[in-house]
Parts: C-alpha cells; sequence; structure tokens
C-alpha cells in the first residue's frame, strides 16, 4: 500500500503530511515553527536553512509513523511570490524576501506607469505586488546591482525544499505566473 508525502512550506511553520490514498486517511501530521525577519520596517526576510532544518525535522516525524518504502510520491505547498537568489552551487547568497517584503512597493507603481496596468497583466497574468518576484528583482536591480550580478537562478521559496530533496530546481504554473 502506498502513502503521500506532502510538504507546506507556509509563512511561519513547515507542515508535513502523510497520507494514505487507498484509506483516504492522515497517517500523520507535524509542524516546526521558524521566524521572520523584519531588519527594517519594509522588509521580512527569512533564513532558507531554517525551512529545511524544520522540513528535515517534520518529514522524520512523520515517516517515523510508517514504513518509509510505501512513500511514492511527495508534494509540495507553500508561501507564493517569494524570490531566493541562489549562487552558481545552488547555496543561497540572501535571505529569502518573502511575500510580506514591502520594499519594491514604489517600485510596482513605476512599472504600472511605465508598462501600463493592461499590458503588464496581459504579459504576467497579474498586476505588480510588493513582495512578488518580478517588483523584488526589479528592487535589487536598482538597489543591489553587485547581490543580482553574482546571482545563477532565482527560485520560489518552496522550490527550494525541492532542491535540497531532489537536486532539481523545478517550479509549477501557478507560481510561475505570479
Amino acid at each position: 500500500m502506498t502513502l503521500l508525502l506532502g510538504i507546506d512550506l507556509g509563512t511561519s511553520s513547515v507542515k508535513s503530511v502523510l497520507f494514505d490514498p487507498h484509506q483516504a486517511k492522515i497517517v500523520a501530521t507535524a509542524a516546526q515553527e521558524y521566524p521572520i525577519d523584519k531588519p527594517l520596517p519594509d522588509r521580512a526576510e527569512q533564513d532558507p536553512e531554517s525551512w529545511w532544518q524544520a522540513t528535515v525535522e517534520t518529514v522524520r516525524r512523520v515517516i517515523a509513523t510508517a514504513d518509509r518504502s510505501r512513500v511514492a510520491a511527495i508534494s509540495f505547498s507553500g508561501q507564493m511570490h517569494g524570490t531566493l537568489l541562489l549562487d552558481s552551487q545552488g547555496q543561497p547568497l540572501h535571505p529569502a524576501i518573502i511575500w510580506a517584503d514591502q520594499r519594491s512597493a514604489e517600485t510596482c507603481q513605476t512599472l504600472i506607469e511605465t508598462v501600463g496596468a493592461e499590458r503588464y497583466a496581459a504579459i504576467t497574468g497579474t498586476l505588480p505586488a510588493a513582495g512578488f518576484m518580478g517588483a523584488t528583482l526589479v528592487w535589487l536591480a536598482h538597489h543591489q546591482p553587485d547581490l543580482l550580478d553574482r546571482t545563477h537562478k532565482v527560485i520560489f521559496p518552496k522550490d527550494y525544499l525541492r532542491l535540497r530533496l531532489t537536486g532539481h530546481i523545478a517550479t509549477d504554473v501557478s507560481d510561475a505566473a505570479g
């Protein structure tokens, strides 16, 4: 009998769940909190290593309740619209800038004035918003270009967990659209 492992990277905690699809029942759950750092009033950042450690701990706890060889698939969900900059070795260059970060608020207005709201939405499927990756990257280009120069890849928060677990970078359409 197979089991499914779900991992949800939330804003304040990671939650892991082990699910038996044949019996439609939750086998085990675990959660582990981590902080949101606010180095300035308009900032909201997190240490990706805290996500990883919380994930390892919660997965360890749920897997301990069953035969790990029964896990047939892993599914990820998580906070959307964060920005994590990676170097050429896949290591974070900076704390993750999460969705609640407001440093790019003025950048959003500039994007709307420059590109136009309708055109921007037609291209991206949404309007620019502070904390979303697009506006954050434009803000970084203007305020921390040296950081972007060292950046090899940019990923969403939950995709960092996927990278650590599998060695591969991937995302889903719903995140990539924003």
